[in-house]
């Protein structure tokens, strides 16, 4: 077919001549979409545990004493610590998900020494056995009722928190726990 059999086609019939240049793209589409699909590896990616955050939010707050929150908290890092450490000792497992799960302790790890951290800023102001847990949001201060907050206490406690952690004061939370 020369150019202008093409033209003339086109235009005797530009539903059919639609449909061909429809037919073309869409081939062409599904070969860069193979082609891009053939060049990913498999990664086995590590999942994070985020459960601690769910059930501080939830039951836990409202139910149990401040003693089982942090019990609960350190049994669930110790699985997500050991989860993660048999990642990284996994012969077979990727260098990326090695890597992954390398990150996710040492994630992990920090935290837990920003809430010890601040756990102990809270205990040196009086707050006798309160706990401090760090989430994807901020951080929520789990503080006993029998303190007894007013406003000064609380910006204090607050300051002192956030000025030892380097935390801001909006990503700061208290609640106070009955038991």
């Amino acid at each position: 077919m020369t150019k202008k059999g093409i033209k003339q086609m086109a235009y005797r019939h530009p539903v059919g001549a639609m449909r061909l240049v429809c037919g073309a793209f869409f081939l062409v589409l599904l070969g860069v979409c193979g082609y891009i699909g053939a060049e990913r590896t498999h990664v086995q990616s590590v999942v994070s545990l985020p459960v601690t955050r769910v059930e501080l939010e939830g039951e836990a707050v409202g139910g149990s004493s401040i003693t089982q929150i942090r019990e609960r908290l350190n049994r669930q890092r110790e699985e997500e610590l050991t989860l993660l450490d048999r990642v990284i000792a996994d012969a077979g497992a990727d260098s990326t998900a090695k890597e992954d799960a390398l990150s996710q302790k040492t994630q992990i790890v920090r935290r837990m020494e920003t809430e010890a951290q601040m756990t102990a800023v809270l205990e040196g102001m009086g707050a006798e056995n309160a706990l401090a847990v760090c989430g994807a949001q901020g951080v929520t201060l789990l503080i006993p009722q029998e303190m007894g907050m007013d406003e000064t206490a609380r910006n204090r406690l607050l300051n002192a928190v956030g000025g030892q952690s380097g935390i801001e004061m909006t990503q700061l939370k208290i609640i106070l726990i009955k038991k």
